[in-house]
């Protein structure tokens, strides 16, 4: 188990860590929710563009 990171961290971790390095760094479950996610919000876009 790896050890679970203080809020603190995290909040430092989000502000230095670029989006590269924090996709690098994350397990393969998270990076399929980011894609999910991402297809989402491009989906509504078209959408609310297109129609």
């Amino acid at each position: 188990m790896t050890k679970r990171k203080s809020q603190q961290e995290l909040l430092k971790d989000a502000f230095t860590k670029t989006v590269d390095q924090r996709y690098a760094e994350s397990s393969k479950g998270e990076k399929i929710t980011y894609w999910i996610s991402l297809g989402i919000a491009c989906g509504i876009i078209l959408y609310v563009l297109l129609k």
